[in-house]
């Protein structure tokens, strides 16, 4: 027996709607997340959204979340009419470019250097490590990225705000580092220990109070140098 065609088009899109879990929600809220784009990710799992709520295949949304880098574990749940979304991520990531004569490669790495990512840019709630690439593969280069990577885990653990100002640090040795501060265009050179970033702290709190920021500050010495 032949079906009318319209309702062999009903049963079809019936049947597509079945294979996946559409569910409606009044707002989504995320639980948990420091560096994952959540935007992004409800974008991807295709979510629609009108002015009674919000349309999302949370099947989707399992996968999305499961295939994210960033993205350690995840679970939903509903309270109400909201869709809760728990996130455990992997934690810290940093962001790193690793310079050579021919190109500058953006590396993604967890605190132990192990690489999550490479060719693409993630943004996280850490500062773009700059160094070269030759440098960052000898035993040396690791070993203080490795410290490094251990100071700026600490002072974030430790709530400090000013960790969200730094820009990007560019490491070439393991006495010193280069830093630049977000929306100051001063080229900051500190010892690479805790109480560097404590002087710089201190004397980047000087500088907007006097609104003056100079080319270049070298925080290392007794006296400092201004250019």
């Amino acid at each position: 027996m032949r079906l009318p065609a319209a309702l062999a088009v009903l049963l079809f899109l019936s049947s597509a709607l079945s294979a996946e879990k559409i569910e409606f929600f009044e707002n989504i809220e995320f639980r948990g997340t420091k560096n994952l784009d959540r935007y992004n990710v409800i974008r991807m799992s295709r979510a629609k959204a009108n002015n009674k709520g919000i349309i999302i295949d949370t099947d989707s949304l399992k996968d999305v979340l499961e295939k994210n880098i960033m993205v350690k574990n995840s679970s939903l749940s509903r309270e109400g009419n909201s869709l809760i979304i728990e996130v455990e991520e992997n934690y810290p990531l940093f962001t790193a470019m690793f310079v050579d004569k021919q190109q500058s490669i953006p590396v993604l790495l967890d605190e132990k250097m192990n690489l999550v990512e490479s060719g693409l840019f993630f943004r996280t709630d850490m500062p773009i490590i700059i160094t070269g690439r030759e440098y960052a593969d000898s035993a040396e280069g690791t070993k203080t990225l490795l410290s490094l990577f251990e100071l700026l885990k600490n002072m974030k653990s430790q709530k400090g705000v000013f960790v969200d100002e730094l820009e990007e640090v560019r490491l070439d040795s393991p006495a010193e580092l280069k830093v630049k501060l977000r929306k100051r265009k001063t080229l900051f050179v500190i010892k690479n220990e805790l109480n560097g970033f404590v002087r710089l702290e201190k004397t980047a709190a000087y500088l907007d109070a006097a609104a003056r920021y100079p080319e270049f500050l070298d925080l290392r010495g007794n006296m400092v140098l201004v250019r």
